[in-house]
């Protein structure tokens, strides 16, 4: 089980008489994970960590009541508001036989980011999390 650290969690919640403004900010360190050198101890575990990760979400309702029984509710909702570049594997251990074993290495010393696998194919696409995303949508109620 991946150990977690939790930093600074703000919760805000505006109302006001046409909608509700939603915003969660969330900071988590990274996932320890363990890098051994030749002057470390065998025994060493979880010595190093994935850079902490922060995400940013905000959604937006606009809700209509029609007849006391119909509701429609308008939503917009955006994934990773400021876009943030979130870390989620350095190439290692993503694809079991297929991995970098240079890429554990390669992160720790150097601080590059394996994109490729052994056999040369792109692995880019896994290295970070999802990008800003935008959702619209629309619920409709029977109260």
């Amino acid at each position: 089980m991946p150990k977690y650290t939790y930093g600074s969690l703000l919760l805000l919640f505006l109302f006001s008489g046409h909608g509700l403004f939603a915003g969660v900010t969330g900071k988590i360190s990274g996932q320890a994970f363990t890098y051994l050198r030749p002057e470390d101890s065998p025994n060493t575990i979880d010595n190093h960590r994935f850079p902490a990760s922060q995400t940013v979400d905000l959604r937006l309702d606009k809700s209509f009541i029609m007849d006391d029984i119909h509701r429609l509710t308008f939503y917009i909702r955006v994934t990773n508001l400021f876009n943030k570049q979130n870390l989620r594997s350095f190439g290692a251990d993503v694809l079991g036989d297929q991995s970098d074993p240079e890429a554990i290495k390669n992160f720790i010393e150097s601080g590059i980011i394996t994109t490729t696998d052994v056999d040369g194919y792109d692995i880019s696409w896994m290295n970070y999390y999802e990008k800003r995303r935008f959702y619209f949508g629309v619920r409709y109620n029977l109260n």
